[in-house]
């Protein structure tokens, strides 16, 4: 039987200590990653290797835009859709789904760094006359579709979900504008149910000014906070919320 050595390194991208079996007759081990996937990690994160020519990032950008201009394309986006609709009614994918976005939010260079991201992008289209702003939002929350479940069996359906209202109808000369989560036109009440990204320091500035605007037009806002309902004792605090909102609107 061969006789072999354990060879400790460190990988130089995730700095974690691994460990390869060398035969005992054989040179140390040059090896610096544990895996493939570390040093393709390593090596982008550096810019180590071979860098496209713009010309050609060119090309393929507007080979990308002609496709989904193109009615396969326009099919492909439908198809897309339906099949983002129907993972996001499966509690795995939603858990996967909403993992991501708290890491991502927890990346404070990567979450700036889109950000930012998005500002110019939008500048640019404005500046352009290209910017619209959106009439719809398709996909809702899991929250959300909780909370119309929960109205509806509790016979409250003089509800509209997803009402859109644009700056411009709240006296502001700007472009863009709110979606009501529940929106109750016979009380004029908005129910917003405010998720984890409410608790930012920006969103906070945000929803009091959407806020102030809506009031002025003589809405009232409630707003609810959304909690992990697997927890029995957080459940029991969100429907008593929903509770005090019905007692509310039945006064």
């Amino acid at each position: 039987m061969p006789e072999y050595l354990e060879q400790k390194i460190i990988c130089q991208n995730c700095l974690e200590e691994f460990i390869i079996k060398r035969s005992i007759n054989s040179i140390p081990s040059k090896r610096k990653f544990c895996s493939r996937s570390c040093a393709t990690s390593f090596r982008n994160k550096n810019h180590i290797g071979w860098k496209r020519p713009q010309s050609s990032i060119d090309k393929q950008k507007e080979s990308i835009k002609d496709f989904w201009t193109s009615e396969e394309g326009k099919k492909e986006r439908k198809r897309r859709s339906t099949q983002g609709k129907n993972q996001m009614s499966k509690e795995k994918y939603r858990k996967i789904f909403f993992d991501s976005i708290e890491k991502w939010r927890n990346d404070p260079e990567r979450y700036n760094k889109s950000i930012e991201k998005q500002k110019n992008t939008i500048a640019k289209k404005i500046e352009a006359g290209e910017w619209n702003s959106w009439n719809t939002r398709n996909i809702r929350s899991y929250a959300e579709i909780y909370t119309e479940n929960f109205l509806r069996k509790n016979k409250i359906d003089n509800f509209e979900t997803e009402k859109y209202i644009s700056k411009k109808e709240l006296g502001e000369n700007k472009m863009g504008g709110y979606f009501l989560d529940f929106y109750f036109p016979e009380f004029k009440v908005n129910l917003e149910i405010d998720g984890a990204q409410h608790e930012r320091e920006e969103r906070k500035v945000s929803d009091s000014h959407r806020d102030s605007l809506l009031r002025e037009r003589g809405i009232n806002i409630i707003r609810i906070k959304w909690v992990n309902i697997k927890n029995r004792e957080q459940r029991k605090i969100f429907l008593d919320n929903l509770e005090n909102f019905l007692s509310f609107l039945n006064k």
